[in-house]
Formats: C-alpha cells, structure tokens, sequence
C-alpha cells in the first residue's frame, strides 16, 4: 500500500481528518485541486461542541487566541424607500440589542474559515503531514482489499480507504454513484469581505432587517474587514466592490456606509441535498461532499468537522485490528440523521429569513429558541423601543 487513506479535498472536514489519522499513527495523504487556499471568510463560527473536538486535535486554544467570542448582537429596521425624514434618523438607532452572556461550556467562537484552515494546516505539519494542493484526484476503482486512486497527473496511488472531502460538487461522491437527494431553489447570498466605513467593528455583529432584504455584518477579529452578507440581487452582474456597495445601500437606506474596498466574494446558491449514502465499499463521503443547506445556523463547517471526527476514530480501529470492518458501518448510522435533521432547521430559518414581511418577528422567535435571551420580548412583530438589552 502507498498509504493507509487518501483524503480528496483540503478544507475543515479533510484537514480534521487527517490530523485525527495522523495522531493514531495512520498514514493519509491530502489532495486539493486548488493552486492554494481560497483567502475567504465563508464558514465563521465553530460551536462548543466543535470546539471539543478541536481541542482534541490540540489546537483549541489556537482557534480561540485567533477568534473571537460575540457577544453582542444590534438589530436595525431599515425603513421603506417612501419613509419619513424621522424614520429615517431612527434608522440609524438600533431597534434592540442582546447582549450575550453565555456559560464556558456554552461558547462559541467566531473565526474566519480560512485562518481555522491555516491553523488546521500548521497543526498537520507538526504531525509530519502536508496538503498537496494543485493535485486532484479524479477517479478511483475499489479492488475489494484496496482502493487504486487516480491523480490529475495520470498516477495511481493504492489505499485502503478513500475519502471524499471536496465539497458540494464532489468527485468522489459521483464518481461512487451516490445520489445527492434534494432541492436547487433560484435564491442565493452575496458573501464578501470588505473594508467597511461607517459601523463600529468593537460594537458587535449588525443585522439590518427590512422590506427589502436582510443584511449582516460582522467584524472580522484581528483584521479591518467585516463579512457583509445579504441576498444577491437578480442577473449576472459581476461582482464587484460597486455591487456591493449598491447592495450595502438599498437594503439598509444608510448612506454613511461605505465600502472602501473588497478582498473576496462568492455568491452561495441555495441547495438543500443529502447524500442517500455516506460510504460505498472502501470509499467514504464527509463535509458538504455527504450534505449541502443554507448558512443559516452555522451548521456546514461544523457539521464536516463532527463528521470527520466520527469517521476518524473508526477508520483507525479498522486499520490497528482493534475493531472489525463491522466499526465502520456506524458512521453512516450516526451521522446521516444528523445531517437530515439540520438540513430540516437550515430551511426553516432560510425560509424565515427571506420571507420579509415576517422577517423581524422571526430573528427574535429564533433569537429567543437559540437561547440568547431570557428575558421575553412583547409578543408583537416588534419591540415598540429602541433599545432593549437581553442577556444569558
């Protein structure tokens, strides 16, 4: 064998991985089609529960030092395009904040995916490991007693197992037949990193809800730039900092806010799909390759890196002879319904989030379910005041 498992794809889920296999001694190698790593804040908060594993890995206190707790979160009415001079000024004053308090154990960090993938990286290369980035693996045939695993280059590798990290549009999980049951609906997201003019970043995360939309902005910690995300407006137009700029404008009627400059964009489209299958033979599917939802929730990073710790110490018992073959089913078993469940809350709030006439009183119901705010808030589509503090 030329390696214990090959890991196509070098985000949270494949980086997890292989360092969970390369602490248990098991030898992998990590491929990634890119050139190099994609300089985006996409996935930002890990979650306790994540951050458990994480520590495990030995990198925990890493993430947080490199992070940031929020605590704060100010959520404006953006008025109508006929509103008054006066609902105008208001609009600048947050209708509420909630001021989060949460236990240890109840923690979350915010942290830009790319600076979790570089201290995920640094901690593989501790391990001896490496990413090979500009190399794809584009097939594979399953022998029975080993996996023979085609590079970009025309090689072939021999493995025992081969895992699918490479996201929504995964290789490996169509080159196994497994179906990807779900939806493709028209809606997407405009995610960008910008330099920002006109917001506080120590005042915490903006949420601007209005007739026309929903925008977020949150202050990227350590940095001078915010991740502004809001929907995507109809056509083909370019992305550019003009666009985002025009977007920043007409869903928050704020002219104070400006976008001096613009790092990095994407557009998310909205796709709701499982894999009916997480395993074939002697390949595995993990991350967005297995299950793919709405940013909604923060689930999708997160989600990769529980799978990944899943698969992790299963494929290590099945390689020492600890465990039979048999340790492997449990993955699929386990996780499966974990990743239908969140694609089921991922939709809700979706839908919530876009349906703007009942926009407001779905951030508070959700704010209020989260368990960020003890104190209950009147039960009308809004708080009559502008400002109101809830804490945990």
């Amino acid at each position: 064998m030329d390696t214990d498992v090959i890991i196509a794809g070098a985000g949270p889920t494949g980086l997890t991985l292989a360092i969970d296999l390369r602490q248990r001694g098991v030898r992998c190698r990590v491929f990634d089609k890119a050139a190099a790593a994609s300089p985006g804040t996409r996935g930002f908060t890990l979650k306790p529960s994540t951050l458990e594993v994480l520590a495990g890995l030995g990198v925990a206190d890493r993430i947080r030092a490199a992070g940031t707790v929020e605590r704060r979160l100010l959520f404006f009415l953006t008025p109508a395009e006929h509103a008054t001079a006066r609902q105008r000024r208001r609009a600048g004053t947050p209708l509420f904040e909630l001021e989060l308090r949460p236990t240890p154990d109840r923690e979350s960090v915010g942290i830009p995916q790319f600076r979790t993938e570089a201290i995920l990286r640094e901690r593989l290369a501790e391990l001896g490991g490496e990413v090979e980035f500009g190399r794809a693996v584009t097939g594979f045939a399953d022998r029975g007693d080993a996996v023979e695993v085609t590079i970009d280059d025309g090689s072939t590798l021999r493995s025992h197992y081969l895992v699918g990290t490479d996201g929504g549009r995964s290789t490996i999980r169509t080159a196994a037949g497994i179906g990807f049951v779900g939806r493709t609906h028209t809606e997407s997201a405009l995610i960008t990193d910008v330099r920002l003019e006109g917001l506080d970043p120590t005042s915490g995360v903006h949420m601007f809800m209005g007739p026309r939309g929903m925008v977020v902005c949150r202050p990227i910690p350590h940095d001078d730039h915010w991740q502004v995300v809001t929907g995507a407006p109809p056509g083909d137009e370019a992305l550019s900092a003009e666009l985002v700029q025009r977007r920043c404008t007409e869903l928050t009627q704020r002219d104070d806010l400006r976008v001096r400059a613009v790092r990095w964009t994407s557009i998310w489209r909205y796709n709701l799909r499982v894999a009916d299958a997480y395993r074939k033979g002697r390949v595995f599917i993990a991350g967005d390759a297995a299950h793919v939802h709405p940013p909604t929730g923060g689930h999708g990073m997160n989600t990769g890196i529980q799978d990944a710790s899943n698969l992790g110490w299963r494929l290590g018992r099945a390689l020492d002879g600890t465990s039979g073959e048999d340790v492997l089913y449990g993955y699929e078993r386990e996780r499966l319904p974990v990743a239908r469940a969140i694609l089921a809350d991922s939709a809700e709030q979706f839908k919530g989030m876009t349906s703007l006439p009942r926009l407001p009183r779905f951030v508070l119901r959700r704010v209020l379910k989260a368990g960020f705010a003890k104190r209950q808030l009147s039960n009308q589509e809004t708080p009559r005041h502008p400002a109101g503090t809830a804490r945990t």
